[in-house]
């Protein structure tokens, strides 16, 4: 080529003479257009660090009303391209744009068919931890996001539960080709301390029995406390497995663990007029223990309709119902009974469990053990 200036030769496509400097007229290389159906990336206006957007190809509503989807932001118009490129041929749709909450909509709707009410409710109070994310784009949603909102609650087993919810939608988004791997496996639930749980008084229970000449919560409670059942095992309890008429009285009953299922509950003396009181009245009944209906009592109402409100009237400390049977191993420790026996009657298989975890001495009893020591 010829510089437009001086006229001489100088090699095609200079963008300066190399005899005279003139600048020279060099046209604009145009980029070719893409293909329908084929995205598109242009140039965002403004000072970014990712200046070029991708839209993925158009698609039609039922009415004709043309949508469009962006899919990503990226350095360069190269890198653009090349992830476009990569999402048609991979066969990304709009659907790669789901929120956090787009996928718990359409995974809870088919899931919670098959879930107890239970389960659905421990699934709902995940997700509303997660809310800080339920309008992020799942795809963006990564591990150290979820692990902000775990480690912020700083409750293990609450952490534990958004973690399990945060595996469905992350195993119900790569069936729907959004994200390619489970994140929920690099999020760690850092160990809490172990809260100790409380055990009933002797003047607390001594409120419990004076309540109980007129209140059957109270008396239930007492039950709890003098046999070491769950709710959930004392409600259980069937009207033919009681046995009274025996020097020896006893129940059978409990749940959770096979060394805790259908194991032999004694009947101390002091209750013993309780259990009478409703194996009389509940005659003709499936369970002992019945509500007005005649029906088994639901754990979760008796909690909130019967033992919280009652140990508010007696002035008692709110105490968790699993107290009481942390109360019932306590008492049993305190009064010398082997460990054997024990075990057996809380319905667990090693004596560890029971001491780590449900036996409580008081300060005087460590004191009086501190003192057998011998210089």
């Amino acid at each position: 080529m010829q510089c437009i200036k001086c006229k001489k030769e100088i090699p095609d496509g200079s963008a300066y003479c190399l005899h005279c400097g003139k600048k020279q007229a060099v046209e604009k290389r145009r980029s070719r257009k893409r293909a329908n159906k084929q995205g598109s990336v242009y140039k965002l206006s403004g000072n970014r660090s990712k200046p070029y957007a991708v839209v993925l190809p158009a698609t039609y509503d039922s009415e004709g009303s043309k949508k469009q989807s962006y899919y990503g932001y990226y350095a360069t118009k190269t890198e653009a391209l090349n992830a476009l490129n990569s999402a048609i041929s991979g066969g990304v749709t709009d659907r790669i744009n789901m929120t956090l909450s787009d996928i718990y909509a359409e995974w809870s709707e088919g899931a919670y068919k098959d879930l107890s009410n239970k389960s659905i409710k421990a699934y709902e109070t995940a997700y509303k931890h997660l809310e800080p994310l339920h309008d992020n784009k799942m795809r963006d949603v990564k591990a150290n996001a979820v692990q902000e909102i775990i480690d912020a609650l700083g409750k293990p087993e609450g952490g534990k539960k958004i973690r399990v919810l945060f595996s469905q939608l992350c195993k119900y988004a790569m069936s729907q080709d959004i994200i390619t791997q489970n994140y929920s496996q690099f999020i760690k639930i850092r160990a809490g301390e172990k809260a100790e749980k409380e055990i009933f008084t002797t003047e607390e229970i001594k409120k419990l029995r004076y309540a109980a000449d007129m209140s059957d919560t109270a008396k239930i409670i007492l039950l709890m406390i003098y046999t070491g059942t769950r709710i959930g095992e004392i409600t259980s309890i069937k009207h033919d497995n009681v046995h009274l008429d025996i020097d020896t009285p006893y129940m059978i009953g409990g749940i959770k663990t096979e060394a805790g299922k259908n194991r032999i509950i004694p009947v101390h003396p002091d209750i013993v007029g309780y259990v009478e009181y409703f194996y009389n009245k509940n005659k003709g009944r499936k369970y002992l223990l019945v509500n007005e209906a005649g029906n088994k009592i639901d754990s979760d109402n008796f909690r909130k309709r019967d033992y919280y409100p009652l140990l508010s009237d007696l002035e008692i400390k709110p105490k968790n119902p699993h107290c009481t049977r942390h109360t019932y191993t306590s008492m049993l420790h305190a009064s010398g009974a082997k460990e054997e026996n024990i075990i057996k009657l809380v319905g667990h298989t090693d004596f560890r469990t029971t001491t780590e975890n449900y036996i409580h001495q008081s300060v005087g009893e460590l004191y009086q053990t501190v003192k057998l020591l011998k210089v």
